[in-house]
């Protein structure tokens, strides 16, 4: 049988190139600054992707919903039932969809429902309710990061203005535009807390003042 991919503790690895991504977009008051390398990712974000890259999904475009499901053991199924998800840790699990939503609204459901199959162990029917409410906090960070991995982000330049950006991930991702103003929402403020982290950095480090004025005035910027 099958090893399910299980989320375990992430693997040593990092997804930050030698190569700076600073993006520049226009946003309402001014232009906004968007350095992906400052993005800190967690580290079920870490595991995700690696997951990801070790089964060959690279880009949006290999973001098959079959494909992703057999990693985990699971298989979709497009029916009239209500999105739901049917899990064994032994046997694998299945993934009703509803067939008559948007392709967007599946699979954002999709990503939902995996969460449990890739983290959790057990029945949700079973477990207390504060349980229940942490498996559901923890399936909702799931969603985002493996609907949108931030590696894939990395290779996407943004165009033109903040809402543009938005559409223009919304129509590479299959998303809504909510949720990837979502997602986009999060990226930003963990870069903005990444500027702070190295600024505070440099003033322990004594660091070039030029250096740091730079970096202080790029996170103003972003902040504004």
């Amino acid at each position: 049988m099958k090893k399910k991919n299980k989320i375990q503790p992430a693997m040593a690895f990092s997804f930050n190139s030698k190569t700076e991504h600073v993006f520049f977009f226009k946003k309402k008051g001014g232009t906004m600054h968007f350095d992906l390398d400052l993005y800190k990712p967690t580290e079920l974000e870490k595991r995700i992707s690696y997951i990801y890259r070790e089964n060959g999904i690279l880009s949006p475009s290999h973001m098959d919903l079959d494909k992703i499901a057999f990693i985990y053991d699971c298989h979709v199924i497009y029916s009239e039932k209500p999105t739901m998800v049917l899990y064994d840790d032994a046997y694998g699990g299945l993934i009703f969809l509803n067939a008559y939503v948007t392709k967007e609204q599946q699979r954002e459901d999709f990503f939902h429902e995996i969460s449990h199959p890739a983290l959790h162990v057990g029945c949700q029917n079973t477990l207390p309710e504060l349980f229940v409410d942490l498996q559901e906090s923890q399936a909702a960070s799931f969603q985002l990061y493996s609907a949108m991995p931030y590696f894939m982000l990395a290779a996407i330049e943004p165009s033109g203005y903040e809402n543009e950006y938005i559409s223009q991930l919304s129509d590479i991702f299959q998303l809504s535009f909510d949720f990837v103003n979502r997602r986009i929402e999060q990226v930003q403020r963990r870069i903005v807390q990444g500027y702070h982290d190295r600024n505070t950095q440099f003033r322990f480090n004594n660091t070039n003042p030029q250096d740091h004025e730079r970096q202080l005035s790029i996170a103003r910027a972003i902040v504004l």
